[in-house]
Protein backbone atom coordinates (compact mmCIF):
# COMPACT_ATOMS: atom_id res chain seq x y z
CA UNK A 1 0.00 0.00 0.00
CA UNK A 2 2.78 2.34 0.89
CA UNK A 3 4.49 1.74 -2.47
CA UNK A 4 1.24 2.33 -4.33
CA UNK A 5 0.70 5.54 -2.42
CA UNK A 6 4.20 6.75 -3.28
CA UNK A 7 3.65 5.83 -6.93
CA UNK A 8 0.35 7.68 -7.21
CA UNK A 9 1.81 10.67 -5.38
CA UNK A 10 4.73 10.82 -7.80
CA UNK A 11 2.38 10.43 -10.81
CA UNK A 12 0.12 13.15 -9.51
CA UNK A 13 3.09 15.46 -9.01
CA UNK A 14 4.29 14.71 -12.54
CA UNK A 15 0.88 15.34 -14.09
CA UNK A 16 0.51 18.48 -12.04
CA UNK A 17 3.91 19.67 -13.26
CA UNK A 18 2.96 18.95 -16.85
CA UNK A 19 -0.35 20.78 -16.42
CA UNK A 20 1.38 23.79 -14.91
CA UNK A 21 3.96 23.85 -17.72
CA UNK A 22 1.30 23.57 -20.43
CA UNK A 23 -0.76 26.28 -18.74
CA UNK A 24 2.27 28.59 -18.57
CA UNK A 25 3.11 27.87 -22.25
CA UNK A 26 -0.49 28.58 -23.36
CA UNK A 27 -0.53 31.80 -21.35
CA UNK A 28 2.80 32.89 -22.86
CA UNK A 29 1.59 32.16 -26.39
CA UNK A 30 -1.67 34.00 -25.80
CA UNK A 31 0.11 36.99 -24.31
CA UNK A 32 2.55 37.04 -27.24
CA UNK A 33 -0.27 36.93 -29.76
CA UNK A 34 -2.08 39.70 -27.96
CA UNK A 35 1.09 41.79 -27.84
CA UNK A 36 1.71 41.12 -31.53
CA UNK A 37 -1.88 42.09 -32.30
CA UNK A 38 -1.52 45.28 -30.30
CA UNK A 39 1.76 46.08 -32.07
CA UNK A 40 0.18 45.45 -35.46
CA UNK A 41 -2.80 47.58 -34.50
CA UNK A 42 -0.50 50.37 -33.33
CA UNK A 43 1.59 50.19 -36.49
CA UNK A 44 -1.55 50.17 -38.59
CA UNK A 45 -2.92 53.13 -36.70
CA UNK A 46 0.36 55.04 -37.07
CA UNK A 47 0.45 54.28 -40.80
CA UNK A 48 -3.17 55.41 -41.15
CA UNK A 49 -2.39 58.62 -39.29
CA UNK A 50 0.68 59.21 -41.45
CA UNK A 51 -1.34 58.58 -44.63
CA UNK A 52 -4.01 60.97 -43.39
CA UNK A 53 -1.34 63.59 -42.69
CA UNK A 54 0.13 63.11 -46.18
CA UNK A 55 -3.32 63.44 -47.77
CA UNK A 56 -4.05 66.51 -45.66
CA UNK A 57 -0.65 67.97 -46.56
CA UNK A 58 -1.31 67.30 -50.26
CA UNK A 59 -4.75 68.89 -50.05
CA UNK A 60 -3.34 71.92 -48.25
CA UNK A 61 -0.57 72.19 -50.85
CA UNK A 62 -3.10 72.03 -53.70
CA UNK A 63 -5.26 74.65 -52.00
CA UNK A 64 -2.25 76.88 -51.41
CA UNK A 65 -1.17 76.54 -55.06
CA UNK A 66 -4.70 77.33 -56.20
CA UNK A 67 -4.88 80.33 -53.89
CA UNK A 68 -1.48 81.54 -55.13
CA UNK A 69 -2.64 81.23 -58.75
CA UNK A 70 -5.92 83.01 -57.98
CA UNK A 71 -3.97 85.73 -56.17
CA UNK A 72 -1.62 86.08 -59.14
CA UNK A 73 -4.52 86.32 -61.60
CA UNK A 74 -6.36 88.75 -59.34
CA UNK A 75 -3.26 90.94 -59.08
CA UNK A 76 -2.79 90.81 -62.85
CA UNK A 77 -6.40 91.83 -63.52
CA UNK A 78 -6.20 94.74 -61.06
CA UNK A 79 -2.84 96.21 -62.01
CA UNK A 80 -1.95 98.41 -64.96
CA UNK A 81 1.16 97.42 -66.91
CA UNK A 82 3.15 99.70 -69.24
CA UNK A 83 3.28 98.78 -72.92
CA UNK A 84 6.85 98.35 -74.15
CA UNK A 85 6.48 97.59 -77.85
CA UNK A 86 3.73 96.94 -80.43
CA UNK A 87 4.52 94.19 -82.96
CA UNK A 88 1.27 94.21 -84.94
CA UNK A 89 -2.47 94.57 -84.48
CA UNK A 90 -2.87 91.67 -82.04
CA UNK A 91 0.55 91.30 -80.41
CA UNK A 92 2.60 93.59 -78.18
CA UNK A 93 4.88 93.42 -75.16
CA UNK A 94 4.47 94.77 -71.64
CA UNK A 95 6.53 95.13 -68.48
CA UNK A 96 5.25 92.93 -65.64
CA UNK A 97 7.25 93.68 -62.50
CA UNK A 98 10.45 94.16 -64.48
CA UNK A 99 9.90 91.16 -66.77
CA UNK A 100 9.07 91.80 -70.43
CA UNK A 101 6.30 89.57 -71.73
CA UNK A 102 4.66 89.35 -75.12
CA UNK A 103 0.86 89.45 -75.13
CA UNK A 104 -1.44 87.93 -77.78
CA UNK A 105 -5.02 89.17 -77.85
CA UNK A 106 -7.64 86.45 -77.35
CA UNK A 107 -10.49 86.12 -79.86
CA UNK A 108 -9.08 88.28 -82.65
CA UNK A 109 -6.76 87.87 -85.62
CA UNK A 110 -5.38 90.92 -87.41
CA UNK A 111 -3.67 90.91 -90.84
CA UNK A 112 0.00 89.95 -90.86
CA UNK A 113 2.65 92.62 -91.33
CA UNK A 114 5.80 90.46 -91.24
CA UNK A 115 7.12 88.27 -94.04
CA UNK A 116 9.00 86.12 -91.53
CA UNK A 117 6.20 83.56 -91.18
CA UNK A 118 3.83 84.42 -94.02
CA UNK A 119 3.21 87.10 -96.63
CA UNK A 120 2.14 90.61 -95.65
CA UNK A 121 -1.65 90.81 -95.67
CA UNK A 122 -4.09 93.52 -96.69
CA UNK A 123 -4.74 96.12 -93.97
CA UNK A 124 -1.96 94.75 -91.75
CA UNK A 125 -0.09 98.04 -91.71
CA UNK A 126 -3.23 99.97 -90.78
CA UNK A 127 -4.06 97.50 -87.99
CA UNK A 128 -0.56 97.88 -86.55
CA UNK A 129 -0.73 101.67 -86.72
CA UNK A 130 -4.06 101.64 -84.90
CA UNK A 131 -2.63 99.38 -82.19
CA UNK A 132 0.33 101.74 -81.78
CA UNK A 133 -2.08 104.66 -81.50
CA UNK A 134 -4.07 102.91 -78.78
CA UNK A 135 -1.17 101.32 -76.89
CA UNK A 136 1.92 103.44 -77.45
CA UNK A 137 3.15 104.95 -74.17
CA UNK A 138 0.03 103.64 -72.39
CA UNK A 139 -0.75 101.19 -69.61
CA UNK A 140 -3.13 98.27 -69.87
CA UNK A 141 -4.98 95.87 -67.61
CA UNK A 142 -5.00 92.15 -68.40
CA UNK A 143 -7.66 89.48 -68.01
CA UNK A 144 -7.03 85.75 -68.34
CA UNK A 145 -9.58 83.25 -69.70
CA UNK A 146 -9.65 79.79 -68.12
CA UNK A 147 -11.10 78.33 -71.34
CA UNK A 148 -7.92 79.24 -73.20
CA UNK A 149 -4.27 78.28 -72.76
CA UNK A 150 -2.20 80.61 -70.61
CA UNK A 151 0.65 80.69 -73.14
CA UNK A 152 0.56 79.92 -76.87
CA UNK A 153 3.04 77.97 -78.97
CA UNK A 154 5.11 81.12 -79.52
CA UNK A 155 5.51 81.85 -75.81
CA UNK A 156 3.01 84.72 -75.76
CA UNK A 157 0.58 85.06 -72.86
CA UNK A 158 -3.04 85.00 -74.05
CA UNK A 159 -5.16 87.77 -72.59
CA UNK A 160 -8.04 90.17 -72.91
CA UNK A 161 -6.59 93.67 -72.74
CA UNK A 162 -8.35 96.68 -71.25
CA UNK A 163 -7.21 100.21 -72.01
CA UNK A 164 -6.87 102.84 -69.31
CA UNK A 165 -10.32 104.21 -70.19
CA UNK A 166 -11.87 100.76 -69.66
CA UNK A 167 -12.41 99.82 -73.30
CA UNK A 168 -11.68 96.22 -74.28
CA UNK A 169 -8.95 96.40 -76.93
CA UNK A 170 -9.74 92.98 -78.44
CA UNK A 171 -13.33 93.99 -79.16
CA UNK A 172 -12.46 97.55 -80.20
CA UNK A 173 -10.09 96.36 -82.93
CA UNK A 174 -12.81 94.09 -84.33
CA UNK A 175 -15.48 96.81 -84.13
CA UNK A 176 -13.31 99.22 -86.11
CA UNK A 177 -12.54 96.63 -88.81
CA UNK A 178 -8.86 96.12 -87.99
CA UNK A 179 -9.25 92.41 -87.31
CA UNK A 180 -11.55 89.41 -87.50
CA UNK A 181 -13.10 87.41 -84.70
CA UNK A 182 -10.96 84.33 -84.14
CA UNK A 183 -11.94 81.14 -82.32
CA UNK A 184 -8.96 78.86 -81.74
CA UNK A 185 -9.77 75.24 -82.64
CA UNK A 186 -13.46 75.78 -81.96
CA UNK A 187 -12.85 76.51 -78.26
CA UNK A 188 -15.60 78.81 -76.98
CA UNK A 189 -14.28 81.73 -74.94
CA UNK A 190 -15.71 84.33 -72.56
CA UNK A 191 -16.41 87.24 -74.96
CA UNK A 192 -17.03 85.19 -78.10
CA UNK A 193 -20.63 86.37 -78.51
CA UNK A 194 -19.66 90.05 -78.19
CA UNK A 195 -16.74 89.71 -80.59
CA UNK A 196 -18.86 88.01 -83.24
CA UNK A 197 -21.51 90.69 -82.93
CA UNK A 198 -18.78 93.33 -83.32
CA UNK A 199 -17.51 91.61 -86.47
CA UNK A 200 -20.98 91.40 -88.00
CA UNK A 201 -21.53 95.10 -87.36
CA UNK A 202 -18.15 96.00 -88.90
CA UNK A 203 -19.06 93.93 -91.96
CA UNK A 204 -22.45 95.60 -92.32
CA UNK A 205 -20.88 99.04 -92.06
CA UNK A 206 -17.94 98.07 -94.33
CA UNK A 207 -15.35 99.23 -91.83
CA UNK A 208 -11.62 98.80 -92.27
CA UNK A 209 -10.55 95.58 -93.92
CA UNK A 210 -14.18 94.75 -94.79
CA UNK A 211 -14.08 97.73 -97.15
CA UNK A 212 -10.46 97.71 -98.34
CA UNK A 213 -9.66 94.00 -98.66
CA UNK A 214 -11.35 91.83 -101.27
CA UNK A 215 -10.29 88.59 -99.50
CA UNK A 216 -12.01 89.67 -96.29
CA UNK A 217 -15.31 90.14 -98.09
CA UNK A 218 -15.46 86.50 -99.25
Amino acid sequence: MKKQYIFFTALTSLLLGIFVSVTIWIFAMTAGAQQKGVSSFCRSRVQTQESAKEMESGEISAIENSEMEDSKNSKESENLYPVVHVFDGDTFSIDIDGEIKRVRLIGINTPETSEKYRSVECFGKEATERAVELLGGKQVRLEEDSTQANIDAHGRILRYVFLEDGRLLNQLMIEEGFGKEYTFKGSEYKYQKEFRQAENKAKEESKGLWDKCSVAKK
